[in-house]
């Protein structure tokens, strides 16, 4: 979260996303426990319209690349998903499947 304090659109769109993931009464439908352990979910699928996971990177891409998992390249959006959904960071592993469902309203336009 401190990496997009420059940016209000990034950082409120970043915690929107996240928000719906962990406590949106809807999370039920575009978010799915692909693997689980001991009665406790290891992996996620977490489905995102093309239009929520756009605004979601446009937003973030121009503010700080290490939050894409790397320093020196541009980030992809690609990239972004990829690595916030699985680094040696995270304990929780997250598929983020891209073109599935979950239009958001409440994120900004960038």
């Amino acid at each position: 979260d401190k990496r997009l304090n420059s940016c209000k659109t990034a950082r409120e769109n970043f915690r929107t996303m996240v928000c719906d993931m962990t406590c949106s009464p809807y999370q039920g439908m575009y978010v799915k426990v692909a693997e689980a352990e001991g009665g406790r979910a290891k992996k996620l699928n977490y489905y995102l319209s093309e239009e929520y996971a756009d605004k979601v990177w446009r937003s973030i891409y121009h503010t700080d690349h290490l939050i894409c998992g790397n320093l020196l390249q541009k980030c992809s959006k690609n990239d972004l998903f990829g690595f916030l959904g699985d680094n040696r960071w995270t304990k929780l592993k997250i598929n983020f499947i891209l073109g599935g469902a979950h239009p958001s309203p409440r994120l900004n336009n960038v």
